[in-house]
């Protein structure tokens, strides 16, 4: 197919022979009644990840998007992926409704909901930190507020040790704090392991882990 062709498809100004419907709807996992109707809701792009490891679940979550919302358990089983070790599993998604493009992330055992009805989180400022939490696999919690106090007093660094991040003396498993943010090459999930730390970018656009080493973060816009 050339390039001009599949265009128009897109724009809706043609529709894909029948004939190729089915390779069509193969290569992108999802029905052909989906190609044909009209949709309000299109997932662009889907990450499992726990800011080491990644798996791409882009047709996994196309296919369960129904009347222009999408509503799923954010679990190792749906997903089909799972990482061998105790960092914090985020689902984050890139999608598109009439209304504009949109991010959402959501953790691992939690409900991820988009309704096409809905504005959702957009990448139109150079940074910002959208979701965070701190524990392992076992346990975790919602951090959101400590990161909104070192983004108030501009900190250079994120240091993560049971001070700054207090946590049961019961727990023996190293803890992590793992981050999602947003800037404008999209969303991006970082994590670090308690007695690390996260150090902004010189532009202050991205998060690093320690002063020296990057943090292999899958990036897609």
């Amino acid at each position: 197919m050339s390039p001009q062709e599949v265009s128009k498809w897109e724009n809706g100004k043609n529709l894909p022979e029948t004939a190729i419907l089915s390779r069509i709807s193969k290569t992108l996992g999802v029905s052909i009644d989906s190609i044909l109707m009209p949709q309000k809701l299109f997932i662009l792009s889907a990450m499992f990840s726990n800011g080491i490891d990644n798996a791409e679940v882009t047709s996994i979550l196309s296919r369960c998007v129904n009347g222009g919302k999408l509503d799923v358990a954010v679990t190792p089983q749906f997903i089909g992926a799972s990482f061998r070790n105790e960092r914090v599993e985020v689902l984050t998604v890139k999608y598109q409704t009439e209304k504009g493009t949109y991010f959402v992330c959501t953790p691992y055992g939690e409900r991820l909901i988009i309704d096409a009805e809905e504005e959702g989180l957009s990448d139109n400022k150079n940074f910002a930190i959208v979701g965070a939490w701190y524990g392992n696999e076992d346990g975790f919690r919602d951090v959101m507020f400590k990161m909104e106090h070192y983004e108030y007093f501009n900190y250079k660094d994120i240091y993560v040790n049971h001070e700054l991040f207090p946590s049961s003396p019961a727990i023996d498993a190293p803890e992590y704090l793992t981050i999602v943010f947003l800037n404008k090459s999209g969303i991006h999930t970082v994590s670090c392991r308690e007695s690390e730390a996260l150090t902004y970018s010189a532009d202050r656009t991205g998060l690093l882990l320690g002063r020296l080493a990057f943090c292999r973060v899958k990036v897609y816009g």
